[in-house]
C-alpha cells in the first residue's frame, strides 16, 4: 500500500469514527457512508440500514455501527489483515481441517476460512449475546458449529463484562457499565461432547482469560496442532499482558513457539507431537 493510500484510509476510517461518536442516531451517519461510497472511498458493498456486507458469495452480516469503519477499505481487506495478525500464513490449511475459534465475535476468522480455503468445519464460541446472533447467522451456510459459551477453567456459569463497542468484553471487571451471566465450558469437556480427537488450530481470544482457557484444556490440548494467542494487555482493570502464563503452560505441554509479532502481542506455537 502506497502512502497516499495509506492516508486516505486513515482519514476515512477516523472520520467514520469521529461522526459515528457524534450523529450516529440520526440519518447523517448513513449520508455520509453513501458519500463515501459514491466516491468510491468505502469500498465495501454495505447495506447500511441492514448491516449486512455483499462482497462476496455469501452475506456478512455486522452487529454495530460503530464497527463500520473496519470494513472501508472492503470485507476481504479486512479479513486478511485479521488472518495476517493471528499469523496463520504460517499454517497450511486444508478443506477438512477442525478449527475452534474462542473469541469469534461475529465470526469473521471463520467466513475468510470458508471462502479462502473452504474449510467446513468450525467451532465458533462467543459469549456476547448480540455478537453471537450475528456469528450465527455469518456461518448458517456452512457446518460451523456457533456456541454461545465462554471457554474457561470451569463448567457452569461465570459474570461477564460487556465492552461490545470496542470487542473487548471480558470475564474480568474492566470500565463496562453491564454485567450479565453467561454459560461456560472448558475445552477439555467440549472435545469430549464434541468427540474430537483432531484440531488443526485453536485461535485463542479471550481478554485476559487465556491462562485459564488452557487449564481447562489440559488433558486435550496435545490433540491440537497450531495455537494462535492473543496475549495483549487486556487482563482485568490494569490490562495485564499473558505472555508469561500462557507460554509457561503451553511449553510444558510439548509446544514450540514459532512465531509471534504486533502490537496485540500474538503468539503462534506449534505442537512438537506433529
Amino acid at each position: 500500500m502506497t502512502n497516499w493510500k495509506r492516508f486516505k484510509k486513515i482519514i476515512v476510517q477516523k472520520s467514520l469514527i469521529f461522526f459515528y461518536d457524534r450523529i450516529n442516531k440520526g440519518i447523517l451517519f448513513n449520508t455520509y457512508i453513501r458519500i463515501l461510497k459514491i466516491t468510491k472511498l468505502f469500498k465495501s458493498n454495505l447495506d447500511i440500514n441492514k448491516k449486512v456486507i455483499k462482497d462476496f458469495k455469501n452475506p456478512f452480516f455486522l452487529s454495530r455501527k460503530s464497527r463500520f469503519y473496519m470494513y472501508s477499505d472492503g470485507l476481504n481487506n479486512r479479513l486478511e489483515h485479521l488472518f495476517n495478525e493471528y499469523l496463520l500464513k504460517q499454517i497450511k490449511f486444508n478443506d477438512n481441517d477442525l478449527i475452534i475459534d474462542c473469541g469469534a465475535n461475529i465470526g469473521e476468522l471463520g467466513y475468510y476460512l470458508n471462502y479462502k480455503f473452504g474449510i467446513k468445519n468450525v467451532i465458533a464460541i462467543e459469549p456476547d449475546k448480540q455478537e453471537f446472533e450475528k456469528l450465527r447467522l455469518n456461518t448458517n451456510y456452512s457446518n460451523y458449529l456457533p456456541l454461545n459459551y465462554a471457554l474457561y477453567n470451569k463448567n457452569g456459569e461465570i459474570d461477564f463484562y460487556l465492552n461490545n463497542e470496542t470487542a473487548d468484553s471480558s470475564v474480568f471487571a474492566n470500565k463496562s457499565l453491564t454485567q450479565v451471566s453467561v454459560k461456560t465450558i472448558t475445552l477439555n469437556e467440549l472435545f469430549n461432547k464434541q468427540n474430537i480427537k483432531k484440531c488443526k488450530l485453536l485461535k485463542l481470544e479471550a481478554e485476559g482469560a487465556e491462562p485459564e482457557i488452557l487449564k481447562g484444556g489440559l488433558e486435550v490440548l496435545k490433540h491440537i496442532e497450531y495455537i494462535s494467542v492473543d496475549c495483549g494487555a487486556e487482563r482485568g482493570i490494569n490490562n495485564e499482558i499473558t505472555v508469561a502464563p500462557v507460554s509457561k503452560t503451553i511449553h510444558e505441554l510439548n509446544f514450540s513457539l514459532i512465531d509471534a509479532g504486533g502490537v496485540r502481542k500474538i503468539l503462534l506455537f506449534k505442537n512438537n507431537l506433529f
